[in-house]
C-alpha cells in the first residue's frame, strides 16, 4: 500500500506542474490564447479529464499497461482535484447543498486550497473504503485492477457529463430523483448541473487515491525546457 501523504505529494507536484506558466507553455501547447484556469468552466475541465481517462483505458491493454496507465491516471486526479479548489466541493451527505467551499463578502465562491480539497477527496476515500464485499472484493485477490478502476473513472466521468449537459443527475428512479442506498435525496434533481457534475468529479479524484494506494502513482520527470519552450534532447513526454 502506498501512503496517502506520499500520494499527496506526487498530485501536488503534478498540481503546481499543470498550473505553472513555464515557458514557452502556450506555443508548445499549440495556443496563442489559452484560458486561465479561473475562467475554465466545470464543462472545460470534464474535458480535460475525458482525454486522460481515454487514455488510462487505452494504456489498460499497452505491454507495459501498469505503469503507462498510472501515468495518465496522476493527470486526472490532478484535474479533478484543480477543479474542485476553483468550484468547491460537494460533500457525501444527505442533504445536496452540505459544499465545502469559501465565500467572499457578497457570498461568491472563491478558490479552495490544495489542502482543503485534498481532506474533502479523502472523506469521499473513507466512504468508499467502508462498502461492504462485493462482486469485484470477493473475487480472488480481494482488489480491483487497474482495469476495474479505468472502467470505473469511465462510469462516474460519464455521469459528471451527464448531469453538466443535462442539468440533473443521471438515475434510475422513476421520479427523476436521485437515490443513494435507496434513500430519494430530496433536491439534487433541482440543482444546478455545475453541483451535481461535482459531486461525480469528487469520486473520481477519489478512486485515483483508491488506485494508487495498492498500486502506487509515478511522480512527473523534470525535465529540461528552455526559455523558447523546446525541449533540446526532443525527449517524449515533456
Amino acid at each position: 500500500m502506498m501512503d496517502r501523504d506520499a500520494i499527496k505529494q506526487i498530485i501536488l507536484t503534478e498540481h503546481e506542474y499543470a498550473s505553472g506558466d513555464w515557458p514557452g507553455r502556450a506555443q508548445r501547447a499549440g495556443a496563442t490564447d489559452r484560458v486561465p484556469d479561473s475562467q475554465k468552466s466545470v464543462g472545460d475541465w470534464l474535458t480535460y479529464m475525458d482525454c486522460y481517462v481515454r487514455q488510462v483505458s487505452e494504456a489498460c491493454i499497452d505491454v507495459n499497461g501498469k505503469d503507462a496507465a498510472l501515468d495518465p491516471m496522476r493527470k486526472v486526479a490532478n484535474l479533478a482535484i484543480t477543479c474542485l479548489m476553483h468550484f468547491g466541493v460537494p460533500r457525501r451527505q444527505d442533504h445536496p447543498v452540505a459544499f465545502s467551499t469559501r465565500l467572499n463578502e457578497a457570498g461568491g465562491r472563491l478558490p479552495m486550497s490544495f489542502d482543503d480539497v485534498w481532506d474533502v477527496v479523502l472523506e469521499e476515500r473513507e466512504y468508499q473504503r467502508d462498502l461492504p464485499p462485493n462482486r469485484i472484493t470477493s473475487r480472488p485477490g480481494g482488489k480491483k485492477t487497474i482495469n476495474d478502476f479505468a472502467t470505473l473513472l469511465r462510469h462516474y466521468l460519464w455521469q459528471a457529463d451527464f448531469a453538466w449537459c443535462q442539468n440533473r443527475l443521471a438515475t434510475d428512479s422513476p421520479t427523476g430523483a436521485a437515490t443513494v442506498g435507496g434513500r430519494v435525496m430530496v433536491g439534487w434533481d433541482r440543482l444546478p448541473g455545475d453541483t451535481c457534475a461535482l459531486d461525480r468529479v469528487r469520486i473520481v479524484a477519489a478512486l485515483c487515491v483508491h488506485c494508487f494506494e495498492i498500486y502506487g502513482v509515478p511522480e512527473r520527470i523534470a525535465l529540461y525546457v528552455d526559455a523558447s519552450g523546446c525541449n533540446p534532447a526532443n525527449v517524449p513526454g515533456v
